[in-house]
């Protein structure tokens, strides 16, 4: 029996925008911002100081989707309808998902067994420098850790073209059990004829990342730390709870807190889904993208899987007219971070934020001179 297999492991873990105020807002976004210091409280669920930056935890809301294939058809209505809620309101939901919790578990512990290992025999030096398969990026504090990056096209291929056989089967469960839930969210929340979504949507990019190491407090304010994501929605399956999103906190400005589970949930099925930038991109605002930002809380390891979702049809697209904007959008972040650590002040910070978080809605010709999602995919709305 594999060497890893034995590992115990913790538990694992509307409205349309308006272009035009949206642009206003974005105008007046020019202002550059101070570097600060950190002094924050390390206890875990304690609110901080420097404007609130750091709030408690809280739990996202949680949806039951096991066995969603076989339900009724007006219980899979009502479990998408509870979906698309949860997701226009916090750009987050968090699934309860048994269909797939062994396949999950099992790459979870494979990629922990086989980074940790590589770690203790492979100097940093040594490892690869590419941006497929295994790496250890050294761009930014954020990401300085073993990672396993794999692009995956439409028809299965992969990049590289061997994956490990727990990722593998991590990814026909989710294409069997999980996409056709997102396909009828989309459908009913566009109002698209039954069936037109099925298919669409697939699993674009799979990252693993392996966090050896506590991440310190201080790391979530670092440059390139929050950001959102190039996807239309995004899976994380995680052995520890240590996403943390931004939202617009009590004055409007941003507010950081870590994404936990419901004291009552199976934790082995807990899976976070974010909105990407891409969904909000192309829906105008409808749903709006999650700003997130991953980190190792514990007193132990930490491994993730993230699995990035598109539609080929329009992924082009959407990434064309989008290709820096997570860049900027990161940039931003941090300069807005930096200046509520030092400045605190909050009608500048609602100002700023509310122009960080439209970031992939406005500023693109390309993306909005587009016809409705109903005519991008080529089929009429009801």
């Amino acid at each position: 029996m594999p060497q890893w297999s034995n590992r115990r492991w913790l538990s694992r873990r509307a409205s349309v925008a308006k272009p035009l105020v949206l642009l206003i807002l974005l105008s007046l976004c020019t202002a550059s911002l101070r570097d600060g210091k950190s002094a924050f409280s390390s206890d875990p669920g304690v609110a901080r100081p420097h404007g609130q930056l750091f709030n408690k935890d809280r739990p996202a809301h949680l949806v039951h989707i096991s066995s969603y294939s076989s339900r009724e058809e007006s219980a899979r209505r009502q479990t998408v309808d509870e979906l698309d809620r949860a997701l226009r309101r916090e750009g987050v939901a968090l699934l309860a998902l048994r269909d797939v919790r062994d396949a999950a578990q099992t790459a979870l512990d494979f990629w922990a067994w086989q980074l940790s290992k590589l770690m203790e025999t492979t100097p940093k030096a040594e490892w690869p420098q590419s941006n497929v398969g295994l790496l250890w990026p050294d761009g930014t504090e954020m990401y300085s850790h073993p990672h396993f990056v794999a692009y995956i096209e439409p028809d299965g291929r992969s990049h590289p073209a061997k994956l490990p056989s727990e990722l593998t089967n991590l990814l026909d469960g989710v294409r069997s059990d999980v996409l056709p839930v997102f396909e009828d969210m989309l459908e009913r929340g566009l109002d698209l004829p039954s069936g037109s979504m099925a298919g669409e949507m697939s699993v674009v990019k799979a990252v693993v990342h392996y966090y050896p190491e506590p991440t310190k407090e201080e790391t979530l304010l670092t440059h390139a730390a929050f950001h959102s994501d190039d996807s239309m929605l995004t899976l994380n399956f995680e052995s520890v709870a240590g996403m943390h999103s931004l939202h617009a906190g009590a004055h409007g400005g941003p507010s950081i807190r870590r994404l936990t589970y419901p004291e009552d949930a199976d934790e082995s099925m807990c899976v976070n889904l974010f909105v990407g930038g891409y969904l909000q991109s192309l829906s105008q605002g409808l749903w709006k993208s999650l700003i997130h930002s991953g980190s190792n809380p514990g007193h132990s390891d930490r491994v993730s899987i993230t699995l990035f979702l598109g539609i080929a049809s329009l992924d082009q697209l959407v990434g064309a007219a989008h290709g820096g904007t997570r860049s900027r959008q990161e940039a931003a972040i941090y300069e807005l971070l930096t200046a509520m650590r030092q400045e605190g002040c909050k009608t500048a910070a609602s100002l700023k934020f509310a122009c960080v978080r439209a970031m992939y809605q406005v500023g693109n010709d390309s993306v909005q001179r587009c016809k409705p999602f109903s005519h991008l995919l080529g089929v009429g709305g009801k």
